[in-house]
Parts: structure tokens; sequence; C-alpha cells
């Protein structure tokens, strides 16, 4: 009984005391990065591979990078998944280098960073990919009844009704 007892109470002591816990995302070196390039006008997909092209000449070759993927044209042609803003004219996606084989990914993008200043009428924006649980849009599902007593489903996305029967909310 008192081995017990001595159990209940030493088992949280010892867990409060060196028991990390669990960690769901811990910070890890990120293994692709993006790179959105802007660009403001109403713009042809030639000029638009053009502004693209120079950021990715810039890139190709770059220490810490081993592939590339480039894609000009509409935001939503590129990353149709992505929330990406109106102006993107061309996202190009890097694969880093293995991490033991590299410098960190926060140098590599410093140096991003820098090397693609100046490109005229372009504005670069780069980063690491996020790490985590995707966040979408927020979905609910209900169902109402109509008239007829006939049972309705409707969903709700962001607030606003969209109707898949006869019946509103």
């Amino acid at each position: 009984m008192i081995a017990a007892v001595a159990a209940l109470v030493a088992v949280p002591v010892a867990y409060g005391k060196y028991g990390a816990g669990v960690e769901f995302f811990p910070n890890v070196e990120p293994d692709y990065g993006l790179l959105y390039v802007h660009a403001r006008g109403n713009l042809s997909i030639d000029e638009m591979d053009a502004l693209t092209r120079q950021a990715e000449v810039r890139l190709l070759g770059w220490p810490g990078i081993k592939t590339v993927y480039t894609c000009a044209g509409q935001a939503r042609d590129c990353s149709p998944s992505a929330s990406v803003a109106a102006d993107v004219v061309g996202v190009i996606q890097y694969e880093f280098v293995d991490w033991r084989h590299r410098p960190a990914a926060n140098e590599i993008l410093a140096n991003l960073r820098k090397a693609m200043v100046g490109l005229p009428g372009v504005e670069v924006e780069e980063g690491a990919a996020e790490r985590g649980p995707a966040l979408g849009t927020r979905v609910s599902s209900s169902r109402c009844r109509d008239g007829q007593g006939l049972w309705t489903p409707w969903t709700a996305r962001d607030g606003v009704c969209v109707e898949t029967g006869r019946c509103r909310s």
C-alpha cells in the first residue's frame, strides 16, 4: 500500500521534472522554398515569363540549392491551392541540398534576398516552406428542413451560405 501511494506521487513528480512532452512540429531545416515574383500591370504571358526568368537566372547554380522548378503566369495557374497575391507573375520552387551538406536555410535566404535586389519593375519575395498543419477555409455543414418537411443539407463557407438544396438559413 505504501509503495502504491509512493508511486502515485513519484510518477507525476518525475514526469514534471524530466518529461519533455511531445513536440508535433519541431523547428527543422526546410527541404524546399518558394520565390514569388511580383509585378503590376496588364502583362502578357511572354512579359511574365521574361520577368520570372530574370529571377530564375540569378537562382540557378546557387550554392545550397539542388533543383529549381519555375512557373510563369497568373498566380492561380502556378499555385492553385495556395493563397498568393494577385500581382504574382511567377513562382519559383527550389529544393535545398541535404541539410548536412549546406549552410543553414536562413543564411541561404539572406544571400538570396541580396541577390534579388535590383530587378527592374519586379519585387521578389522568398522564403522557406511553412511547416505544420495546413490552414484552409472554415467549412461548417448543417441540415435544414424546407417547407415540405424534407431535410436538405447546406454548407457555410467563410460565413457565406452555399445552398445545396432549396432551404435558406
